[in-house]
């Protein structure tokens, strides 16, 4: 055990030693009791007494700990600071960006109207109001919503939704297969077809 003395300014001296800022680590014995004591009454020196050797190490890891933290800290606020400023930017840009569409349907009536005037009875023109494409363009500008997807209970398919209440009743009409040498499909009376079935004695 020992005591740890640590001075407010480097080389000061008192009961005739130069202390220091870092502190020096004094083993017990190594100071008179009137040393420690003028020692103790100095507001200049701090007296940390019972302390271990490596006290003034611990203490020197921990102040290192402590920088090694601020720095962190500080670079983390440097990094926070870009962010935000990345971030003011682009709201800046998307508020341009929505400023700039309200005018787009204007501006682009605008240009049309500068546009060589064709016969609306050409092939390919279109005849449309100003204010009806104005609108068009408008709607077209509009943010897409997303789409709900559609939730499945593991009982539908692909063949039984066909059957839903969307359905349509009447089943679709099955097209006639000509045969094979080419003429025209003639319609299958069922009343004449024979019928077949075992005759009396078959096994």
């Amino acid at each position: 055990m020992g005591v740890v003395i640590k001075s407010k300014t480097d080389g000061f001296r008192r009961g005739g030693i130069a202390h220091r800022t870092e502190g020096t680590y004094y083993p017990d014995g190594m100071l008179t009791e009137q040393q420690l004591a003028v020692m103790r009454g100095d507001p200049h020196l701090l007296v940390v007494e019972g302390v271990q050797e490596d006290a003034l190490q611990a203490d020197q890891s921990s102040a290192e700990l402590l920088q090694e933290m601020g720095n962190t800290i500080a670079a983390l606020e440097h990094e926070l600071e870009q962010a935000r400023a990345g971030l003011r930017t682009a709201a800046s840009d998307v508020m341009r960006i929505l400023e700039h569409q309200k005018s787009v349907p204007d501006l682009v009536v605008q240009d049309a109207n500068l546009l060589v005037q064709a016969h609306p009875g050409e092939e390919g023109v279109i005849c449309i109001l100003a204010d009806d494409l104005a609108n068009l363009i408008t709607e077209h500008l509009k943010p897409q919503q997303a789409m709900p997807e559609a939730q499945s209970d593991g009982t539908q398919s692909t063949l039984g939704g066909a059957s839903g209440p969307d359905s349509s009743s009447n089943p679709a009409p099955i097209q006639a297969v000509a045969p094979a040498t080419g003429g025209q499909p003639e319609a299958v009376n069922t009343e004449n077809a024979p019928k077949r079935g075992r005759k009396k004695g078959d096994a």
